[in-house]
């Protein structure tokens, strides 16, 4: 039997290991590339595949058991549990291997086997742990669904992971989604794609075989192509595909925001939710030298030539080799090695501008930030003096000592429990993610037509000891309110109190119904107004759910002129 102090242990540890790395939004005001947007390319209609009779060329005469569905591709048998069906690893797109590595996602035709088994998660996609050692396989490319028995034409919510596009996987505890499933009786869909060198990697000699699409966003075309899938296959399982809602955390996020700025995602979700992200992308010539970089130490150099054939030649071992993983959150903001890229056709304009443009996917959309993006990993900051060079150095070298004062006197250690650790904290927060949200919402508030609200997660478990505490609201936090993660977890009592049960109720209840009538209500959650900066109300997940005036006006005006100077 376990005793306390183990299971505290295990409980701080699930706590900590949520979210993987951030996409690293660049700071207030950051510019980049002016491609032209490519208005003829536009997303793909199609029906629901239907779950029995009609004719099938995949795995015809097939009969069909309660925990089946049959799509064009063939029968899928899932699990069934407490009157939800859960169906996991289910590829979605041929394997990105050999001669498709680097290559747009290409449709899957039949399965292999007359019944596909989806009991169980597919591979993870490669990536670094902790240890330093690669986990993962390139053939990963599955999604799974949860659907309750009996649901039909229901809502849909279609999740991205984060892991600053190098790491993180679907079939992580955390995203298990039968309990947000089950909250409303919805469609939930989590998906993997590919990550590092094989999904983010834009490299000259890829580019001059990808024609239209170039190279470096193989990553977002899976999600698109997921994105599709659903639209083409969700009725099969009882959703409906006129109802998508579109979320995702971190580098799940930034990857909403591309997807809703480009043309390629046209009728492919009815709306969004960006947790903790940000609307970037990195200019093609940055992202190709990165990926020569990593070519060259994979052993693939280019030497003038522009063969393909050695990158392909690697192992994955290989090519995972060519980069350094990014391990701490809070030093490497702006320093991360993938992120999408200005390519002129699914990607024509950083986000932000596109968006700026008024051409883009207009529909409702919710930007949320947490209030201590990034208390993990930050060391003790005892003094002043100690918080300027912090500041300093996380701002580069060219920040001046006017700023700095700025900073100081914005952010003084009596207004954070006299603590110049937590006023650094909220620097950091603040001027990456928290402010980044705030000029993405007034962007899209301006632009979109369509409703756009904010929200500020600010919760912390009721019961947390101290070490918890002391974190707030960190960075991937909201995930466990949103899809009830610890419901099933002996541990889970230990921290969660009444009040983290209202704020969980309350999101999940905003999160359903935006996907049901692109309006964040429910039972008990107060009026949400949208999201303008003549008003600046914001809603604050704590205790519950409340309506209030963004607290981060000021300084995010601070930062926007920090940045112009």
């Amino acid at each position: 039997m376990r005793t306390h102090t183990q299971n505290l242990l295990i409980s701080v540890a699930l706590l900590l290991a949520v979210a993987g790395c951030p996409s690293g939004p660049a700071p207030v005001g950051e510019d980049a590339g002016t491609d032209t947007f490519d208005s003829g390319a536009v997303g793909q209609d199609a029906g629901g595949a239907p779950n029995d009779g009609g004719t099938f060329a995949c795995s015809p005469g097939v009969a069909l058991q309660p925990t089946d569905v049959r799509i064009e591709s063939g029968v899928i048998r899932g699990s069934l549990t407490n009157g939800m069906r859960a169906f996991k690893g289910v590829p979605y797109v041929k394997a990105p291997v050999d001669a498709l590595r680097w290559a747009l996602p290409q449709p899957l035709g039949c399965f292999d086997t007359p019944i596909l088994d989806a009991t169980a998660y597919g591979n993870v996609c490669p990536q670094y742990q902790e240890d330093g050692g690669i986990a993962g396989n390139e053939d990963c490319l599955t999604l799974q669904v949860w659907s309750p028995v009996g649901a039909s034409n229901r809502p849909v919510l279609f999740f991205i992971h984060g892991g600053g596009h190098e790491a993180g996987s679907a079939s992580k505890p955390l995203y298990d989604a039968a309990a947000l499933a089950k909250s409303h009786g919805n469609v939930v869909v989590t998906i993997n794609y590919r990550l590092g060198p094989f999904g983010f990697m834009a490299h000259p000699a890829l580019t001059a075989e990808g024609g239209q699409s170039k190279s470096g966003n193989y990553g977002m075309h899976d999600q698109l192509a997921a994105l599709k899938w659903v639209k083409e296959n969700i009725a099969a399982f009882g959703g409906d595909p006129s109802k998508v809602l579109l979320f995702g955390e971190s580098a799940g996020a930034v990857s909403v925001c591309r997807i809703v700025a480009s043309p390629l995602a046209a009728n492919l979700y009815s709306s969004a939710i960006m947790e903790s992200g940000a609307c970037t992308a990195r200019a093609a010539a940055d992202a190709e030298a990165r990926g020569t970089e990593i070519g060259d130490r994979a052993g693939c150099p280019l030497d003038g030539g522009l063969s393909t054939a050695c990158l392909r030649s690697k192992t994955t071992a290989q090519m995972m080799a060519g980069f350094d993983p990014v391990t701490n959150i809070s030093s490497e903001i702006g320093n991360l090695n993938f992120d999408g890229v200005i390519d002129g056709y699914a990607v024509p304009l950083i986000p932000f501008q596109q968006i700026a443009t008024g051409n883009f996917n207009k529909v409702p959309m919710i930007i949320t930030s947490n209030a201590n993006e990034l208390s993990r990993g930050v060391p003790n900051i005892a003094t002043e003096a100690a918080f300027r060079v912090a500041v300093k150095t996380f701002m580069g070298t060219k920040w001046s000592q006017d700023k700095e004062d700025q900073v100081v006197t914005a952010y003084p250690a009596s207004a954070y429990d006299n603590s110049w650790k937590k006023a650094y904290v909220q620097v950091i927060s603040e001027a990456t993610f928290i402010c980044s949200g705030r000029r993405d919402g007034l962007n899209l508030a301006e632009h979109s037509g369509q409703p756009t609200y904010r929200a500020i997660f600010a919760d912390v478990p009721d019961n947390a000891p101290a070490l918890l505490s002391d974190l707030g609201a960190f960075h991937g936090a909201e995930l466990l309110w949103v899809f009830d993660a610890f419901a099933a977890s002996e541990v889970y009592s230990m921290f969660i109190g009444d009040n983290d049960r209202k704020t969980r109720d309350d999101m999940q209840s905003a999160w359903n119904m935006f996907a049901s009538t692109g309006a964040p209500t429910g039972p008990n959650v107060p009026a949400w107004p949208t999201y303008a900066s003549a008003t600046n109300q914001v809603m604050v997940f704590k205790d519950g759910s409340t309506v209030a005036t963004d607290p981060y006006v000021d300084h995010c005006a601070l930062w926007q002129t920090l940045a112009s100077q």
